[in-house]
């Protein structure tokens, strides 16, 4: 992303903070929205001075520094596999990594846990470092051709090998991304109000992975609309589509801030409701079925409704004990079949006292359905495993000071061949220990 809409991004993001925090800043504003929220882009410059001074804020995992971060992998999960003919199932042929989640949650931590400790400390130029970093990836992720790699991205090179090379400057990708049209105005943004992320670190990384995925794949579906709009020179459409980017990185850059601050402070002042409750199908999965039967196919799983084996959305119902009878569901997930399929996330520690939910085919398919064997684990507690009938009611779970893993494991003996299941995870709801202030 060029450097004017870094600056842009941070400038409007500091300006929809609360008066307070920006008191705080203010010694530091100058600063942050013209050069720590640069730093990343300044590690590079081994020739100028750029590089001594961004160097004693950079993190590397793996030796990859926090900037460019890998993708996620998603071609190991449906294409490499293991025939086992004697137990007639495929299995994956390598455990699966996420190197993206990996990546991103080692950087969110670091980098939350040195500008909190700075900031608390009085030490606000070098808290405002540490946040400068952070923001910048986040907006890199998060506006313009950036957003194509990372979380199950690719590289900054599709779009071009999505088009056929362009006649015209004009309608080159890369260039029509770079130059986008007016941002928000203060005024504009006026009626939002930051949000916390998290009370720790832990809880910060956990919160923003979600935020931050979400905001790349917009910026994504963005970018591609913005493109076919230039090449097709309906250039002037894209204003709304470039100002919708604009908001959804400020948006983010002003919750990372607002973050800091509070917990360096240790003060918030808006609601926190969004942390006391949360529901897995809110948060962005560590790991994630992706090809599955029919209805559910490339999709693997769909959130807040099911299908029906046409493809249509459906509510998601379970046949409750003990009476048996089918209840809808406003959250949770449905998921297909395969020989073996996993949806999972991490959770932070030491920071929700419960977790529960319904697990069980669909209410609707009693009749039409096979059996599938279920799988779900907390940590190293494992809540069900058994297998279960289209007939059976739904299994009533509930487990105390959940932590690590929460994984759904779904297994069929008629993989992509199999009889239309759908498998509920209704109501996955995580509530938080009370807050530390």
């Amino acid at each position: 992303m060029p450097r004017t809409e870094h600056t842009v991004i941070t400038e409007l993001a500091y300006r929809i903070l609360p008066d307070w925090q920006k008191a705080l800043l203010t010694e530091q504003r100058v600063a942050l929205i013209q050069e720590l929220c640069r730093l990343p882009e300044l590690y590079w410059d081994v020739r100028g001075e750029g590089h001594a001074k961004a160097t004693p804020y950079a993190f590397k995992t793996d030796g990859v520094v926090f900037h460019f971060l890998p993708d996620t992998p998603i071609a190991p999960t449906y294409r490499y596999q293991c025939a086992d003919p004697e137990a007639q199932v495929l299995r994956p042929l390598l455990p699966y990594e996420n190197p993206h989640w990996h990546h991103a949650m080692a950087g969110f931590r670091y980098y939350a846990t040195q500008a909190i400790e700075a900031m608390a400390a009085g030490d606000w130029e070098r808290g405002c470092a540490f946040a400068g970093w952070l923001i910048h990836v986040l907006q890199d992720h998060s506006f313009g051709i950036h957003s194509l790699e990372g979380p199950y991205g690719t590289d900054v090179f599709l779009l071009h090998r999505l088009f056929p090379d362009a006649e015209h400057p004009e309608h080159d990708p890369s260039i029509i991304l770079r130059q986008p049209t007016a941002p928000p105005t203060a005024t504009d943004l006026r009626t939002y109000i930051p949000r916390l992320l998290g009370y720790h670190a832990d809880e910060i990384a956990f919160t923003l992975f979600s935020r931050h995925v979400e905001a790349t794949l917009a910026a994504r579906r963005l970018c591609h609309q913005i493109v076919i709009n230039a090449r097709m020179d309906r250039g002037d459409l894209n204003a709304p589509l470039f100002a919708e980017m604009y908001r959804g990185a400020i948006a983010l850059t002003a919750d990372t801030l607002f973050t800091l601050i509070c917990v360096a402070r240790q003060r918030v002042g808006n609601s926190t409701a969004h942390l006391e409750t949360v529901h897995l199908s809110d948060i962005e999965p560590y790991q994630r079925p992706w090809l599955t039967a029919p209805p559910y196919w490339t999709r693997g799983y769909t959130i807040g409704h099911a299908l029906d084996n046409g493809g249509r959305r459906i509510p998601l119902q379970l046949r409750l004990p003990p009476r048996n009878v089918p209840v809808t569901f406003a959250k949770g997930m449905a998921v297909g079949g395969h020989y073996c399929s996993t949806l999972a996330f991490e959770i932070p520690r030491k920071t929700y006292s419960a977790f529960d939910c319904s697990i069980g085919q669909h209410a609707l398919f009693s009749t039409r359905t096979g059996e599938v064997h279920l799988t779900l684990k907390v940590g190293s507690t494992i809540l069900f495993d058994d297998v279960m009938k289209g007939s059976d009611p739904a299994a009533v779970l509930h487990v105390d000071n959940p932590q690590g893993r929460i994984s759904l494991t779904l297994q069929t003996r008629d993989g992509l061949d199999a009889n239309m299941h759908h498998v509920i995870w209704a109501d996955p709801v995580l509530t938080r220990l009370p807050a530390p202030f």
